[in-house]
């Protein structure tokens, strides 16, 4: 009667741990592709921001241009 209380004891700690190591695959999984969402965000993000940089470069390429045509002194450094 012992060991058969034992062995059902280790059996449900086995499987009580094979349930948890499959929770922590599944979370690991989602934790996986937030990852790759972020990653894809950021690569976006850069994209969007490099652009931003060169429209207002070529905004102040035109301000610049335009001040000149104009007689106006650029003040900014």
């Amino acid at each position: 009667m012992k060991r058969s209380a034992i062995v059902l004891l280790v059996a449900a700690v086995g499987l009580l741990s094979l349930a948890g190591c499959g929770e922590f695959q599944q979370r690991t999984a989602e934790m996986g592709e937030r990852v790759e969402r972020a990653e894809e965000a950021a690569v976006q993000n850069t994209g969007r921001l490099l652009e931003l940089e060169r429209r207002v470069s070529d905004l102040e390429a035109a301000l610049d241009t335009l001040q000149t045509r104009s007689g106006v002194a650029n003040d900014a450094p």
